[in-house]
C-alpha cells in the first residue's frame, strides 16, 4: 500500500526516475467496508523526488536608478 487519503487524490512521491510504477484503488468506508479495487493503471516515473532543476541561464541584471530588474531563461529539471 502507498498511502491513504480522504481526497480523491493520492501524490506519490517515492522512486526513482526510469522507475515503473502501477496502481490500483479501492474505496473503503467509515465502518471499514471495502470497495472492489479498479483495474491497474500503468506508467514510469519521469523525474524523480529528488531531481533538482539546473541553475538558471543568462542572468541580467539592469540599473535603472535606484532599483535593479533582474531577468534570466528558464532552468530545465535534471533528472
Amino acid at each position: 500500500m502507498v498511502g491513504t487519503t480522504e481526497a480523491l487524490t493520492l501524490q506519490d512521491t517515492t522512486g526513482q526516475a526510469g522507475q515503473r510504477f502501477r496502481y490500483r484503488v479501492a474505496a473503503v468506508d467509515a465502518v471499514g467496508n471495502e470497495s472492489a479495487k479498479t483495474e491497474w493503471v500503468h506508467g514510469r516515473r519521469a523525474v524523480g523526488p529528488d531531481a533538482v532543476p539546473t541553475a538558471p541561464q543568462e542572468l541580467t541584471g539592469t540599473l535603472t536608478g535606484g532599483r535593479l530588474e533582474l531577468g534570466w531563461a528558464a532552468a530545465r529539471t535534471s533528472p
